[in-house]
C-alpha cells in the first residue's frame, strides 16, 4: 500500500493524491533496468494514467504513453485532473543534452526519443479534447536549467499545436487550477502579473527574453522593474533659505497649494515673505516657530502680496487656559464699568479660570459667530501684545516699530 504515490512514465516520477492507493507494479521495479523489456515500461506508464484517474490523482505527470482507455477516462473527468508533461525536459534531453555529456544515442537507447514522439501525439489529442495540460516541470538539469520555464510555452505552440493565448492561459490560471483567482487583472484576483516589451501572441518566445520583461509584480509588490517605471519625478527642491534679520511680524496663511504656512508680514509694501526651517522645510504653524526659537527661522525667496493670500488664525494648534481673577482690582473695575453684561461678581474663595480655545481664535477679517442659540450676551475683549526687541528711551513714534 503506497500512501498517495503513483509512478507514471519512464522517469520514476510520482503523481500525488491524498488517498492511499494500491499500485499494480512494485515501485522498485519501475527504476530503469536495461535487462527489462521496454514494453514493460510502456505498459506500466499506460496503466499508471488509468490508476491515477481511478484514484482521483489531481496532477498526473508525463502521461506520455496514454492509450485510448486512459484518454477517454481523462476526457470524462477532465474537470478533476491536470496532466503535466514536462515537455521541455524531454525535448532538451533528446536534442540539446549532448554538449553536457548525455548523447543522442544514449537518449535513444533509453527510449526518450520514442517517448517524445508518442508524447507529442498524445498531448495534441489531449488539447483537442479540452484536457488541461500546463507547461513546466523537471527543470534543474544542465541542459534545461531553472529560469527557462517559459520555453514550455513555445514547445506547446510549435510542437503541440496550441494557440499562443492557449499556451499562456495553460501556464497561468489552469496551471494552478484557480481560474477564478488567476489570469485576469480584476478586483479580487491575485496581483501577479508581468509587463512585456513585445507581443507574445505574435512571438511566444518573447517571454523567454528576460530583458523584455519590464515589470514583474508578485503578490502586489514590484519584484523587477525599470527605475523609470516606478520612480516618479522628484518634486522641485524647496526654495533656498534667504537669511533676513529682525523677523517679527509673524502671520499664518494659506499658500497657492492650500497649505498652512508661516510668514513675515512686511507692512511696506504689504507683502508676506514665507518662512522656513534652516533646512528649507516650510513652517506650518507659529508653534513651530516657538519650539525652534527665533534664531532658527529663516526667510525664503517665496513672497506673496498680502491681498493674494488668506490669513489664518495665528495659533490654531493649542488651547490656552488662564487664571482670570487673580487680579481683583481689575475685576472690580470691570464690574463697575457697566460693560459687564452678565454682572458676575468674583468670589474671593477661589480664582476664576477662563480658557481660550484654539477653535475660538479667528483670523483677521473673519466673521465672529455670536452663537445666539446659546446666549444673547456677547462679551469680547481686545488685547495688544508688544514684544520689545530693542531697548530705548524717548523713542519717537516713527521709530517705534524698529524697537518691536
Amino acid at each position: 500500500m503506497a500512501p498517495g504515490i503513483l509512478a507514471n512514465g519512464w522517469h520514476d516520477d510520482v503523481a500525488i493524491t491524498s488517498k492511499p492507493i494500491q499500485t499494480r507494479y512494485p515501485y522498485e521495479n519501475l527504476h530503469f533496468n536495461p535487462k527489462l523489456q521496454p514494453k514493460r515500461y510502456e505498459t506500466a506508464a499506460r496503466d499508471s494514467v488509468i490508476q491515477s484517474v481511478e484514484h482521483g490523482v489531481d496532477v498526473i505527470y508525463y502521461a506520455s504513453y496514454t492509450d485510448d482507455v486512459g484518454m477517454n477516462m481523462l476526457s470524462k473527468a477532465k474537470h478533476k485532473h491536470v496532466v503535466a508533461p514536462a515537455i521541455n525536459w524531454l525535448y532538451t534531453t533528446v536534442h540539446e543534452a549532448e554538449p553536457f555529456g548525455y548523447t543522442f544515442e544514449k537518449a535513444e537507447q533509453i527510449g526518450y526519443n520514442k517517448e517524445l514522439e508518442i508524447a507529442i501525439k498524445a498531448l495534441k489529442e489531449m488539447n483537442k479534447r479540452g484536457i488541461t495540460v500546463p507547461p513546466g516541470g523537471d527543470d534543474g538539469f544542465a541542459w534545461c536549467p531553472h529560469g527557462t520555464y517559459a520555453r514550455d510555452m513555445e514547445h506547446f505552440v510549435k510542437l503541440l499545436d496550441f494557440m499562443p493565448m492557449e499556451s499562456i492561459i495553460a501556464g497561468v490560471s489552469k496551471l494552478f487550477m484557480q481560474e477564478n483567482e488567476l489570469g485576469k487583472i480584476l478586483p479580487g484576483y491575485y496581483a501577479d502579473c508581468i509587463l512585456v516589451d513585445g507581443d507574445p501572441l505574435q512571438d511566444i518566445a518573447v517571454l523567454q527574453d528576460h530583458s523584455k520583461l519590464d515589470v514583474i509584480m508578485i503578490n502586489g509588490r514590484i519584484h523587477k522593474s525599470s527605475p523609470s517605471d516606478v520612480v516618479t519625478a522628484r518634486p522641485p527642491p524647496p526654495a533656498q533659505p534667504l537669511q533676513v534679520k529682525n523677523l517679527h511680524n509673524f502671520v499664518t496663511f494659506k499658500d497657492e497649494r492650500d497649505r498652512a504656512r508661516v510668514g513675515h508680514l512686511d507692512l511696506e509694501p504689504l507683502v508676506v515673505h514665507a518662512l522656513a526651517m534652516p533646512s528649507g522645510s516650510p513652517l506650518s504653524s507659529l508653534q513651530e516657530v516657538i519650539d525652534l526659537g527665533h534664531d532658527a527661522v529663516v526667510q525664503t525667496r517665496d513672497s506673496f502680496p498680502l491681498s493674494s493670500v488668506k490669513l489664518l488664525a495665528p495659533i490654531a494648534a493649542r488651547d490656552i487656559m488662564s487664571v482670570g481673577n487673580n487680579y481683583a482690582d481689575h475685576v472690580k473695575e470691570y464690574s463697575e464699568s457697566g460693560y459687564d453684561a452678565q454682572k458676575i461678581q468674583q468670589k474671593a474663595s477661589f480664582p476664576t479660570i477662563f480658557t481660550k480655545r484654539s477653535t475660538s481664535v479667528i483670523a483677521a477679517d473673519e466673521e465672529l459667530s455670536s452663537h445666539r442659540v446659546f446666549t444673547h450676551c456677547l462679551d469680547y475683549e481686545g488685547e495688544v501684545g508688544v514684544i520689545i526687541g530693542k531697548p530705548g528711551f524717548g523713542i519717537r513714534e516713527k521709530d517705534a516699530i524698529g524697537h518691536v
